[in-house]
């Protein structure tokens, strides 16, 4: 009877530790998936159509609602102040939204 007792007491902390191990590789891939997920969602191309201004780390543009600091090998100056369409590689983080810019020209 005591080996009966031990016996299921062992099944049933085994089953826990079975459970467990599932539930803690089933969180690690969710995490894994959100991580890849913000990725993409952080690095997207774009196109936007604003005016091109110059602010106290460099160049931006103003969409009407959204203001994107602008990065990359393109000669803007010539467009500050005027409308633009940019196109570019979108990136979001903690310090804001930033267009890498691969196309820039002025907009009619």
């Amino acid at each position: 009877m005591k080996t009966k007792i031990t016996l299921i007491g062992v099944l049933i902390i085994g089953l826990v530790g079975i459970s467990n191990m599932a539930f803690a590789a089933e969180k690690k891939i969710q995490k894994e998936t959100a991580a890849a997920n913000t990725a993409e969602i952080q690095a997207q191309d774009i196109e936007v159509r604003g005016v091109v201004e110059k602010s106290k780390s460099g160049l931006s543009l103003f969409d009407g609602n959204n203001t994107y600091a602008l990065e990359g090998d393109h000669d803007l100056k010539g467009m500050i102040g005027k409308l633009a369409k940019i196109n570019g590689t979108l990136k979001k983080d903690e310090t804001g939204a930033t267009i890498i810019v691969k196309q820039a020209v002025v907009a009619n």
